[in-house]
């Protein structure tokens, strides 16, 4: 079997989002409640990655400790770069919409939602071109 190359001069596919389903503490999937986003190969995800060392490593040639804090807010940064929405979030009985501020009050809040996030943006079979239906994947993450 050989590797076409041809997919590699349009990487559409990889800004293509694709959409996880939210599960509960104890598995079971939280019916409507859904984050989408792109994968770690994508455009906006390697941008902030770049960015972020960038800044980190501008720190450390001035001689500035970095923070446990801080290296964790980096984490959750780069991991909401790579949302594009989602649904099925309420604050008090009314709709939360997705803002970069909300996802990363979210992700604070709600570590076992952050690390099935984390877990979906770096599986790159959930973003291939070849990719089940959002359904199958969400049975996966």
């Amino acid at each position: 079997m050989a590797l076409d190359i041809s997919r590699m001069r349009d990487n559409a596919f990889l800004n293509t989002p694709a959409r996880m389903e939210v599960r509960d503490t104890d598995g079971a999937v939280m019916e409507g409640v859904y984050i989408e986003g792109v994968s770690i190969d994508s455009n906006v995800y390697r941008d902030t990655q770049r960015r972020l060392a960038n800044k980190r490593l501008r720190d450390s040639t001035r001689g500035r400790n970095i923070s446990a804090a801080e290296l964790e807010a980096d984490a959750n940064e780069l991991l909401v770069a790579a949302i594009t929405g989602w649904g099925g979030f309420e604050d008090g009985g009314q709709p939360w919409p997705f803002t970069t501020d909300n996802a990363k009050l979210l992700f604070r809040g709600d570590p076992h939602i952050r690390e099935q996030w984390s877990l979906f943006v770096n599986d790159r079979a959930n973003f291939s071109d070849s990719r089940k239906p959002s359904a199958e994947l969400s049975k996966q993450s």
